[in-house]
């Protein structure tokens, strides 16, 4: 469905430039398109895309060392993906909460969030996800023992 000249198959399009730009390292490039993509996705309704482009947002700004914007879009993308039933996204997005809590240094949310996906990425059957989660918290569980040592 098109409202105002604009389609989900632009917004697709853009979505995707931005990938492939941020694979090359273009990231405020990158940042752009989903801007771009992100507002047709809302103007044509498409939750999923929405979600998808928040969190590829999200991903660009932990990398650029937004944090706390990224922890933003992450919220935005993981209460859109709880709405329409995406679990894996869900899951991806837990993930990356986790990833950026960790960094901020708080790491019992860390924790929690990782403990989230690991749940839907078991639910789900995505080994590969289990297995990067597993390795998250073994990373989170050893600092803090360290942490702990006199």
């Amino acid at each position: 469905m098109s409202r105002g000249g604009c389609s989900a198959g632009e917004a697709n399009t853009l979505k995707a430039l931005g990938d492939v730009l941020q694979f090359l390292d273009q990231r405020q490039e990158a940042l752009d398109r989903y801007d771009q993509a992100l507002r047709i996705y809302r103007e044509v309704g498409a939750r999923l895309g929405e979600a998808n482009t928040l969190k590829a947002l999200g991903d660009v700004l932990q990398f650029l060392d937004q944090r706390q914007e990224a922890l933003d879009r992450y919220d935005q993308a993981l209460r859109i993906y709880r709405e329409v039933g995406a679990r894996l996204g869900e899951a991806n997005t837990l993930k990356a909460l986790g990833d950026v809590l960790q960094f901020l240094d708080q790491r019992q949310e860390a924790l929690d969030r990782y403990d989230q996906a690991l749940r839907i990425y078991r639910e789900v059957g995505d080994r590969l996800g289990e297995a990067n989660t597993l390795k998250a918290i073994g990373d989170v569980l050893q600092f803090l023992s360290k942490v702990k040592r006199p």
